[in-house]
């Protein structure tokens, strides 16, 4: 069940309840899903990750996974189509965004939780008004990509020798040299 959503094409966020098993299935979108009420058990392929609130599953695009509980759960979810990310960002600025993905779990700290539901928020009290959502995604895939507790205690963290320069500077400077064709 569906309480909040945003839905664009190629774009949608959702605040979603589940109770019991959610089949195997697979997007061609990449999806974040919050959990923020409960626990939940997330299987990809032969990989079983248990949630609880605080945690965030990150799927990248047409991987196939299910979702077991055996209570009501609760949590935010935001996907998005490589066709989204493609008419706002370079290539080089999509692969920087969606490494976060290669984590799969990422335990967030109080804070991140914070921001992603005040990130979601503002996503859905822009749905009227043209809202800036490449922006809003730019900056929850950059602060994810800077978490550094997964569930399984690998740090998603990778230096760049590179001058790091942070994803909203990009947005900007993108949507600043491409403002007549957005």
């Amino acid at each position: 069940k569906m309480y909040s959503q945003l839905v664009f094409k190629d774009f949608q966020a959702n605040f979603k309840r589940m109770d019991g098993l959610l089949l195997n299935h697979k997007h061609n979108t990449y999806e974040l899903f919050l959990l923020t009420e409960g626990e939940a058990d997330v299987c990809v392929g032969r990989r079983r990750y248990p949630l609880n609130p605080g945690y965030l599953f990150l799927m990248p695009p047409n991987m196939e996974h299910k979702y077991v509980s055996e209570q009501i759960c609760a949590g935010y979810e935001i996907s998005f189509s490589r066709k989204f990310l493609e008419l706002f960002f370079t290539k080089d600025m999509i692969k920087r965004l969606t490494r976060c993905f290669a984590a799969e779990v990422l335990c967030l700290s109080k804070d991140e939780v914070k921001l992603f539901a005040a990130i979601y928020d503002k996503m859905l009290a822009q749905k009227k008004c043209g809202g800036d959502y490449p922006v809003q995604l730019a900056l929850l895939l950059d602060m994810l990509n800077e978490s550094s507790i997964t569930a399984g205690g690998i740090p998603v963290k990778q230096k760049d020798d590179k001058k790091e320069i942070t994803a909203l500077e990009d947005v900007i400077a993108y949507m600043n040299a491409h403002y007549r064709e957005i």
